[in-house]
């Protein structure tokens, strides 16, 4: 064997028995050989001190223990690591609410791309407004969609319009059951008049509120059977649809920008974990930290 790999071989076996030293013998050691003078005890004196620093921040091997579901709050065990690969996505918050996780009690936010949706997502309210002469009218409107309801079927018929309105008067308001967080899929409007007599025919405003103070503005003029126009007993008069049946709303791709927090995710021990809004599970793999 060559003085080299005899010195390697010494140089092994003396940081090994530092390493198993407790702190304080191991800077005594480092002095003790900071005062001999070979060129192998200074290489020593140089290369044991580094070594010993590379040792104290070493991550040591990984070995796969399991694989975790989690949904409820959830830590890193001590020496064990976690590999945060993916999320299972629900709609249980909505479907345009972006799902989220907790980490050590922070909301992170997992992000849409694109997504394909009518035109009227996450409405608050519908408000009809009117102008012009109504006789013994009653506003109906039926909307069908997704989200947090899945019907908004509401009239005021409780409210029997007879007036003149100027400018547009707001005669009417709709709002769905989880106002901000729907989908608005299919809807119709329509009017129900009863013993009209003459007069003009008024015109209809539908103002949709959506949850970001957008508006939507659809303007109608009533024809034939609708305002006081003529004669007319019981007769429905449809604007949009009728009163048996609804008309689908246009869509449209949008683009949500992409939030950046991207997995998989190391998570290091003592770190907590909890599903949140619209994730059902988080997919985790488990491993020991090994020496």
């Amino acid at each position: 064997m060559s003085k080299v790999r005899i010195n390697l071989f010494i140089s092994q076996m003396l940081i090994r028995i530092i390493f198993s030293l407790d702190l304080e013998s191991q800077l005594g050691v480092i002095v003790y050989i900071s005062n001999m003078n070979s060129l192998f005890v200074r290489f020593l004196w140089v290369g044991v001190p580094f070594l010993w620093i590379l040792g104290l921040h070493a991550q040591g091997n990984l070995q796969f223990n399991q694989v975790k579901l989690v949904q409820a709050i959830d830590s890193v065990p001590q020496n064990k690591v976690w590999k945060l690969e993916s999320a299972v996505l629900g709609i249980s918050q909505g479907i345009r609410v972006s799902p989220t996780f907790y980490m050590n009690g922070d909301t992170v936010v997992l992000g849409y791309d694109s997504y394909n949706v009518s035109r009227w997502e996450n409405v608050t309210s519908v408000v009809v407004q009117v102008r012009g002469q109504l006789c013994n009218t009653v506003v109906r409107m039926r909307f069908l969609g997704s989200g947090g309801g899945s019907a908004i079927d509401q009239d005021n018929s409780s409210a029997t319009l007879n007036s003149t309105y100027n400018p547009f008067t707001t005669v009417a308001t709709f709002t769905p059951p989880s106002p901000g967080n729907n989908e608005i899929d299919r809807w119709n409007f329509w009017l129900a008049v009863a013993n009209q007599t003459s007069g003009g025919t008024p015109e209809f405003r539908v103002v949709v509120n959506l949850a970001n103070g957008a508006q939507i503005v659809e303007t109608y003029n009533a024809s034939s059977g609708c305002g006081c126009c003529y004669s007319v007993n019981n007769s429905w008069a449809n604007l949009v649809g009728s009163s048996g049946s609804t008309i689908a709303l246009s869509r449209m791709d949008r683009i949500r920008p992409q939030i950046s927090t991207s997995l998989p995710m190391w998570l290091p021990a003592g770190t907590t974990l909890q599903a949140g809004g619209n994730v059902k599970a988080l997919s985790v793999i488990e491993f020991n930290v090994l020496p």
